[in-house]
């Protein structure tokens, strides 16, 4: 099992492998800034582990190391977000 989450830019998803099973983040663009953050799907095995938290945070990395903003319209995102008041400057309705 992997604790690296992996970027797959072309299906525009975060995946952390999980044995047989993947946790994913999807997303899409809106326009040439905005990573819209729109599912988050954890195994039902493995809730309450971080995982989410995991790929949220490899998301919120990647969209500030490229200079995008975040939409999150993922519940769990945008809670997620609500506890890290430090990614705020990045958050677009």
């Amino acid at each position: 099992m992997s604790t690296k989450v992996r970027h797959e830019e072309n299906a525009h998803r975060f995946v952390l492998d999980l044995g047989k099973e993947e946790a994913v983040l999807n997303y899409r663009m809106d326009g040439e800034d905005i990573m819209n953050l729109t599912y988050t799907e954890v195994p039902k095995g493995h809730e309450g582990e971080g995982i989410g938290s995991q790929l949220a945070e490899a998301a919120v990395e990647l969209a500030r190391s490229k200079e995008l903003n975040v939409r999150p319209t993922c519940g769990f995102v945008r809670s997620w977000l609500e506890k890290h008041p430090e990614h705020s400057d990045l958050i677009v309705s």
